[in-house]
């Protein structure tokens, strides 16, 4: 079995209300540096991945990143961009050809992917992923599922000869736990089962309702009590839209609300019809982490332009 060992140190917008979104896509970070390890039958191999990445929205580095990874302005001015990388990683990959790919937490594989999505560039070819805190701690019996990497190298007692907070150098002591982990495929599989078990939400619902007949205009409809009022189809707790729309695409409005153990996501679509006039369709299900950021940023934005100079 051939698993790879990815880590990665990414930069962020100096504000939430600067995240960068594209229509119904948004880029929570942008990936600066990443580093991978091959771990093939129990045993590092020698052959590793490790690139910069110049970035294209987030090109002023926050200074508390600076201090934990070294990374600054200065030394990814020259760097190839996010996708030359990606195609470089993938031709590691292809030589390599892993089964898996293991990170130190949930955020890598979700931010890859994101990022990628961002740029629409086809990341499909990568290889299953899943999380090695867990598979550790429940091995050493730790009582907590989440322990820093720092942390599990000093109970396994290994030579840190390397700074932590590099892609490449955290990458090669995440690989260095993986060899500790007894039975690993077993390991593997009961994980990536979990993980499937988490992804799923614990309030599943999906309604769909469209306008019976034709409007003047879209903001007329999203005036109307037919789409402005709800109640969650989960817990039957009644909302009003009144001013939490947002409108991320043209034609497109998104509103985002707090339930008790869960928040809804309504969109209403609408569409123009021969006679100039709008139709429009209202869907609400779970909200996804995408679709949370996307709103909120742009809240935040309407209300910054909506502020006096005086304030």
């Amino acid at each position: 079995m051939t698993c790879i060992v990815l880590d990665m140190e990414w930069n962020q917008p100096v504000a939430r209300e600067m995240t960068v979104v594209s229509g119904l896509k948004h880029l929570p970070v942008e990936i600066m540096q990443i580093g991978v390890v091959a771990v093939r039958d129990g045993k590092i191999l020698k052959d590793t991945f490790e690139s910069y990445v110049r970035p294209l929205y987030y090109t002023k580095i926050k200074g508390r990143i600076k201090g934990l990874t070294g990374i600054n302005e200065k030394l990814l001015k020259n760097q190839p961009s996010f996708i030359p990388v990606m195609e470089s990683f993938k031709k590691w990959c292809e030589k390599i050809k892993p089964d898996y790919i293991a990170t130190w937490g949930y955020d890598d594989i979700p931010l890859l992917k994101e990022q990628s999505d961002f740029y629409e560039y086809d990341c499909s070819w990568l290889a299953p992923n899943f999380n090695l805190q867990p598979v550790f701690t429940r091995q050493y019996k730790i009582d907590r599922p989440q322990i820093s990497l720092e942390s599990a190298v000093e109970i396994l007692k290994l030579n840190q000869p390397q700074e932590f907070h590099s892609a490449i150098n955290d990458a090669m002591y995440t690989a260095m736990v993986l060899t500790h982990i007894k039975n690993p495929e077993e390991r593997i599989c009961w994980q990536r089962k979990a993980e499937k078990i988490k992804k799923k939400p614990l309030v599943t619902f999906y309604a769909i309702s469209k306008s019976e007949k034709e409007c003047s205009g879209m903001q007329t409809a999203l005036k109307s009590p037919a789409v402005m009022r709800l109640v969650c189809p989960a817990c039957g707790k009644p909302h009003s839209l009144s001013g939490r729309f947002v409108n991320p695409v043209k034609g497109k409005y998104l509103a985002v609300l707090k339930c008790p153990s869960h928040n809804i996501a309504v969109s209403v679509n609408f569409t123009r019809t021969r006679n100039r006039k709008y139709t429009w369709e209202r869907i609400i299900a779970p909200a996804d982490r995408s679709q949370e950021a996307i709103y909120y940023t742009l809240r935040e934005r309407l209300k910054n332009n909506k502020r006096s100079p005086e304030e």
